[in-house]
């Protein structure tokens, strides 16, 4: 609070967020354009996959998420049209995100029963509560081939899965107004008459290949994003957080995010600009309230009082981060025991043990 009021700062979006936002969303447009009326050649069409996805990430990362957490604007109804147009264009289903994301997940970080993010399948093993199955001992290794699937199954089948749920997460008794599964049908069309049907009435190629070239785009974005999301959360440098009879977890909300959270290359100013609030993790979870463009001097100030109380801060670079990802797999997969050491239960007042 200090930092805002002795600077006169908003907690809002700055100039230099507005200018993220335009540059993201206007050159996302122009990229697709580029790639869905004209033909290239193969080396200009790589370069504009390429882009396509780093644009794609700062369009989730700054002006989705952002806006899901109403941090752009002090009117509401402004978040929420940045918001569903962004997700709209993205694929997944703006509505159900934003229920999974902001009650599902953000206050309950890595909570068994309540964190919807670590409920994973059951060919995945995650986190220490859920379940192993001995064909899990290789997961480190054919992880890959399912996060390459992870953005294409959410387009087509987990929104419409999440929508028909009565519960997930923490949440239980979930209905939902019946225009909302109209919206999501209507938004569905949308989607896939921009990304596929419009390049296949105007481009020079058959339906075959670019539906074969979406996928790919898909594959590498997927992994892409899956890795940035679950490496924040998930790896060898996080925690997991148990509770007692009373419901009760044994530290306090800020600390919580120290445990469960894991900051990357928060001094890099390029991952700052794409990255928004997820290499500044910890921050964005501290503070969902407050616009990504401010994360990373409230890092700094987040790592001097950490180191002060001697608080577990984290940061890693994002190729450690993404090694301890996998290097967890491999350790939860091994038996059903395994990844124990991970868990934090309570042991009385302000204190916690491990397993």
């Amino acid at each position: 609070n200090h930092y805002f009021s002795s600077r006169d700062l908003s907690k809002k979006a700055n100039a230099f967020m507005c200018f993220k936002v335009g540059f993201f969303t206007s050159l996302y447009l122009l990229n697709w354009a580029a790639l869905s009326f004209y033909a290239h050649s193969l080396p200009v069409t790589i370069g504009l996959f390429l882009s396509l996805i780093v644009l794609t990430l700062g369009l989730a990362f700054t002006v989705g998420h952002d806006a899901v957490h109403s941090t752009l604007s002090n009117v509401k109804w402004v978040n929420d049209a940045i918001y569903a147009f962004c997700f709209s264009l993205l694929g997944p289903n703006y509505y159900i995100w934003k229920m999974r994301h902001n009650k599902a997940h953000h206050y309950f970080v890595n909570i068994p029963g309540s964190d919807v993010d670590i409920e994973s399948t059951e060919l995945l093993r995650i986190a220490p509560h859920t379940p192993w199955h001995s064909f899990q001992r290789f997961q480190h290794l054919y992880a890959p081939f399912f996060y390459a699937v992870f953005t294409l199954e959410w387009i087509l089948l987990k929104d419409f899965r999440l929508f028909f749920k009565t519960s997930f997460g923490n949440m239980e008794n979930i209905k939902h107004p019946w225009w909302r599964f109209a919206e999501l049908i209507v938004l569905k069309i949308f989607y896939w008459s921009y990304a596929l049907v419009i390049p296949m009435i105007f481009l020079p190629y058959s339906a075959g290949q670019i539906i074969i070239a979406y996928m790919l785009f898909q594959f590498c974005l997927s992994i892409l994003l899956l890795l940035i999301f679950a490496g924040s959360h998930v790896g060898e440098s996080s925690h997991f957080v148990g509770y007692d009879d009373d419901n009760r977890i044994a530290h306090s909300f800020y600390e919580h995010q120290l445990y469960t959270s894991v900051d990357f290359n928060t001094e890099s100013s390029l991952m700052s600009f794409v990255m928004a609030g997820f290499n500044t993790h910890v921050a964005h979870h501290m503070f969902p309230h407050i616009c990504s463009v401010h994360y990373p001097a409230l890092t700094r100030i987040i790592k001097r009082v950490a180191k002060k109380h001697n608080l577990p801060y984290q940061e890693r670079g994002i190729l450690t981060l993404w090694k301890e990802h996998f290097r967890l797999l491999k350790i939860m997969g091994q038996d059903p025991d395994s990844g124990k050491k991970f868990f934090l239960l309570p042991a009385g007042e302000n204190k916690w043990t491990r397993i």
